[in-house]
């Protein structure tokens, strides 16, 4: 007979979401020994950017595992659909156990579920991204007329008439969202057309871009908001048209407002120095292993989380390979390859002289990147790939080069002297909605 409380431990849990029906998300419970008696507890499914009803079938309930017993599955059940809209995740709490102890001595312990999304969004027209000019950079928006026409054509409207250009930052909350769009800089101004709600399924993540709006759903105008951190509260309750695709970074810069005077703008706000609509392409890749090939004009290739193939086409595109192990090939022009984390996290080496292939390895993965021009390491300016290679290094490359280059064929009639060698071996306030 045991003579101390079992432990109770959680493990996450993932599934891949599908296109219809329902999948089961299972999370596993466990005690570190059988006990004589049953152990009880309560669990509570709590939402984190996946949706309740939509993506998955919340609620609480109390469990048992038997005596004698030391493992029990818990499923919640997940919804399929056609939308791409990222991975999502959820919280499953765990407390009033009975008859043992909770892992780590609290009274409550959590674990994660993630739903991943396995949905390819369809490869919009060359002209639904928005370049937005920083004085840090530029930040790239992929528009979304799948979910949102009217506001994307709206927003269209208004960039073209140079609308958007100089305008400020005025509400930035940290945590949050920052908001702009508005000619007077307060809050109160706009273009002078509503435009009428089009709320989605789509949830407000990091990256996410919405429109403000009134207390009436239809009031929506110029103003919009570019999202911080997840918040599961504006969920289909403001309009979703677009999603940061490169430079989140540089929104993080964005100055903030004092947080003791939530609504006055800030005294030196940033400013949207110009915005433009760019005719690039976006193709996306999902959880599974992709192979994305850009066309003749700009593409932008976005990998998911599988080991894709990336061929970009004969423009100036932009490359960013997600997480896993991934092919990239540039093609012509002068391209350059996104990676999240700063210099410092990757190692680049240089594998073959004649096709000018580099291996990256580094947070995201291990990549194969041919045909590429430049990296830019974690929203910083953009630097010449082979100057990531140490120049040691790159003097072993010219020589190999020159050697692979200049090193006499043997015509049929010739014969090699003996013991001649190849040179072949030389050769990455929060409750209260946007307004």
């Amino acid at each position: 007979m045991p003579t101390t409380l079992p432990i109770l431990s959680i493990t996450g849990a993932t599934v891949t979401e599908g296109n219809t029906g329902t999948r089961n998300l299972s999370f596993t419970f466990r005690l570190s020994q059988a006990s004589d008696a049953a152990v009880t507890f309560q669990a509570l499914t709590n939402p984190v950017t996946a949706t309740e009803v939509m993506d998955f079938q919340g609620g609480q309930g109390t469990f048992t595992i038997p005596a004698g017993q030391t493992s029990l599955s818990l499923n919640v059940v997940t919804a399929g659909d056609t939308v791409s809209e990222g991975s999502e995740t959820l919280q499953l709490l765990v407390g009033n156990v009975q008859g043992a102890t909770l892992a780590g001595g609290g009274s409550v312990i959590s674990a994660t579920g993630t739903i991943v999304d396995d949905d390819r969004r369809p490869t919009a027209p060359a002209n639904n991204v928005l370049a937005l000019t920083l004085a840090s950079g530029t930040v790239y928006i992929e528009m979304r007329p799948d979910v949102a026409p009217l506001h994307v054509a709206r927003i269209k409207e208004l960039v073209r008439e140079g609308f958007y250009n100089n305008l400020t930052f005025h509400r930035v909350l940290d945590g949050f969202m920052a908001q702009g769009g508005d000619p007077d800089g307060n809050g109160t101004g706009g273009s002078g057309q509503n435009i009428t709600a089009e709320f989605s399924t789509l949830p407000f993540v990091r990256g996410t871009v919405g429109m403000a709006r009134a207390s009436a759903a239809n009031s929506a105008d110029s103003q919009f908001f570019i999202m911080f951190q997840p918040t599961a509260s504006l969920n289909g309750q403001y309009t979703v048209w677009g999603q940061v695709i490169d430079g989140m970074e540089r929104v993080d810069r964005i100055t903030r407002i004092d947080p003791a005077n939530p609504t006055t703008p800030p005294t030196t706000p940033d400013r949207l120095l110009r915005m433009t609509v760019e005719s690039m392409r976006v193709s996306h890749g999902t959880a599974r292993a992709d192979t994305l090939t850009g066309g003749t004009g700009k593409d932008f290739l976005l990998g998911g989380t599988g080991a894709d193939t990336l061929n970009a086409g004969a423009a100036n595109d932009r490359i960013n390979g997600g997480t896993g192990n991934d092919r990239i090939n540039g093609g012509t022009g002068t391209d350059t390859l996104i990676l999240s984390g700063a210099r410092t996290a990757y190692t680049v080496t240089r594998l073959a002289t004649t096709a000018v292939t580099y291996q990256i390895k580094g947070p995201d993965g291990t990549d194969r990147v041919t045909g590429v021009e430049r990296v830019e390491f974690g929203g910083a300016a953009p630097v010449t790939i082979g100057t990531l290679v140490s120049s040691r290094r790159r003097a072993a490359d010219r020589m190999a080069d020159a050697l692979t280059t200049h090193q006499p064929t043997l015509s049929a009639a010739t014969t090699a002297p003996a013991g001649a060698k190849s040179n072949t071996g030389l050769l990455d306030a929060l409750a209260a909605g946007p307004w």
